[in-house]
């Protein structure tokens, strides 16, 4: 189902969009008539040429780009959760390496030191 509804939006409304803001942006901001001098085959003709444009230009860089940006954002996420780990890992040993587990920094007595007895 998501495949069909996909496949939907990227060979029937995305072209349609593309179209309908081609023709709006030749109306409002380029300012040439829409109807005016043009009958509706060549406006039929110009829809075609749009959509076959936007199918074979737009349809694979997009599929392209959604691959790239997968496995882009794979790497990255790979990459930042290695170096979480790294991290990690480094930040426990840190702490252990200077943690005191004798309490001589604390000034603890001997007989309170919880590791009196190994040592």
């Amino acid at each position: 189902m998501k495949n069909i509804i996909l496949g939907f939006l990227i060979f029937f409304i995305y072209p349609a969009l593309m179209i309908f803001f081609i023709l709006m942006h030749r109306k409002y901001i380029s300012e040439v008539p829409m109807l005016g001098f043009h009958t509706n085959m060549e406006i039929f003709k110009r829809a075609g040429i749009y959509y076959f444009y936007l199918l074979v230009i737009h349809i694979p860089l997009f599929l392209v780009w959604k691959k790239v940006i997968f496995i882009i954002t794979t790497l990255l996420g790979i990459c930042a959760g290695l170096a979480y780990i790294f991290f990690c890992l480094y930040y426990q040993l840190y702490i252990f390496d200077n943690y005191d587990f004798l309490g001589k920094f604390y000034n603890i007595p001997s007989y309170k030191r919880p590791l009196n007895f190994i040592f």
